[in-house]
């Protein structure tokens, strides 16, 4: 069960750090704000927060000064609340530039990811009874609608396209395979994150859980890295590679 849960987290963590740099490196070259925001995304949330949140307990045993421990507990945070942030600004700007609505959700959900980062100040109680805790459920909803959103859009965005190539109406066959890919990698994301609130309810209330968290969170995590891994390095002679997207043609 550990080695399960530890192969789906460095899976991630490897995928975030891969791709996230790719991305910065793309963005550096062309300037464009949706390259930087989902570079961010990969290396804040995945590859800084994610992996020290799996790594953490290890850290621990070796790791004795509760300063440094605290340090890297905020860093850890904030690398998932930054996360976070980037894919809610991203699915802003790439799918929703014109709507005034979406830049207001965007910053009331970033307001409601803050209070994560500095938990001891703005979220007492929190660690013994979360549920309890008005913010703690402002920033779950938060982390859930980031990577949601994204998922939505990017699968809303997908089936319009699939439309389209059905008509006739012209449309790139591999763009709309890997905007799938990427929805589907979005989402189990957003349902990580919805997983862990779930489990928070069902031991708060006594209701024993039918599968242990760790297979959710790892089955979920592989499920994701695999899917995002294939939106950016389709197989070559699949119809994913026919006509590579500018990212992969860089």
């Amino acid at each position: 069960m550990i080695a399960l849960g530890l192969a789906g987290s460095i899976a991630y963590s490897l995928v975030s750090l891969i791709l996230g740099v790719r991305l910065l490196r793309l963005a550096r070259r062309t300037h464009q704000l949706p390259e930087l925001l989902i570079g961010i995304m990969f290396i804040s949330g995945g590859m800084l927060g994610h992996t020290l949140a799996w790594a953490f307990p290890f850290i621990a045993r070796v790791v004795s000064s509760p300063l440094a421990l605290v340090v890297l507990e905020f860093v850890c945070r904030l690398g998932i609340a930054g996360g976070c942030a980037a894919t809610l600004v991203a699915a802003w700007r790439i799918f929703r530039p014109d709507r005034p609505w979406a830049g207001v959700l965007v910053g009331v959900m970033v307001t409601m990811l803050v209070p994560f980062v500095l938990p001891k100040i703005l979220m007492v109680g929190a660690a013994t009874a979360p549920l309890r805790v008005p913010l703690y459920w402002g920033w779950s909803i938060a982390s859930v609608l980031s990577y949601g959103w994204m998922a939505g859009e990017s699968l809303n965005t997908q089936s319009q396209m699939r439309r389209r190539n059905r008509l006739g109406l012209g449309g790139d066959p591999a763009l709309t395979g890997r905007l799938l890919l990427w929805g589907l990698g979005t989402g189990a994301k957003a349902l990580l994150f919805a997983s862990l609130v779930i489990y928070q309810i069902l031991a708060a209330v006594g209701i024993p859980a039918r599968l242990p968290q760790s297979v959710v969170v790892s089955g979920l995590g592989l499920f994701c890295s695999v899917c995002l891994w294939l939106a950016f390095f389709p197989p070559r002679g699949s119809r994913l590679a026919d006509r590579p997207a500018s990212a992969e043609a860089s």
